[in-house]
């Protein structure tokens, strides 16, 4: 892998080291300044709307599902809806500005690394997915959002980062991801059984209309 996959090798270490400063700058900065989550910075500064009563949702590393989820509930909230008063953003991870998001400015600048390194490359093209993947797209992710809502958490906040520090509801979200894959993965292959058998019905009628 490593002498045919160079760059992603190069890529995947790169990751790793500033994943590792990020972490270790912001327990520094939390022992230095006295403080436990980006919540008590944002009150500090006069952001006082969108912080949850356990302040804003921000561990000290990189996720992926929940600053997601607070950037659309902020939409949300300037459409006129009131997401603060549930678990998910009243208690638990707030409903800070995006641009006061630390973990959705990392998103945004893994999307933009991943897009210069494309263009640095040459590799980087457009492409138009036909109405199946559209359709997978959409479902694989509405079920995915249901899921990391009930598990509060991706397969990062939820399993690794758990696991790791002997924590057993690591293990429980865990037990739900395999089932969740087990009927994703049957569900799929019916369908891909059904496509392919309705194909080459196809092909024996036009090779029998031949």
């Amino acid at each position: 892998m490593i002498v045919q996959a160079k760059r992603t090798v190069y890529g995947g270490l790169g990751l790793g080291v500033f994943a590792g400063l990020n972490m270790f700058v912001l327990s520094y900065l939390r022992r230095v300044y006295h403080f436990i989550n980006f919540g008590q910075i944002l009150d500090k500064l006069g952001y006082t709307h969108g912080i949850a009563l356990q302040g804003v949702f921000d561990p000290g590393y990189w996720y992926i599902a929940t600053q997601e989820a607070q950037a659309l509930a902020w939409v949300f909230e300037k459409l006129g809806w009131n997401l603060m008063n549930n678990v998910t953003f009243g208690f638990q991870n707030g409903i800070p500005n995006p641009l006061l998001n630390p973990p959705l400015l990392m998103s945004f600048g893994t999307i933009i690394g991943a897009a210069v390194m494309a263009l640095s490359f040459k590799e980087f093209s457009w492409k138009i997915p036909n109405l199946e993947a559209i359709i997978f797209a959409v479902f694989g992710g509405w079920f995915m959002g249901i899921g990391v809502r009930i598990g509060l958490g991706c397969n990062i906040g939820s399993f690794f980062v758990p696991v790791a520090n002997g924590d057993p509801s690591g293990w429980v979200y865990f037990v739900g991801m395999i089932i969740g894959s087990y009927f994703a993965v049957k569900a799929i292959s019916k369908w891909i059984n059904y496509k392919s058998a309705k194909d080459l019905k196809e092909l024996d009628n036009i090779e029998g209309f031949m």
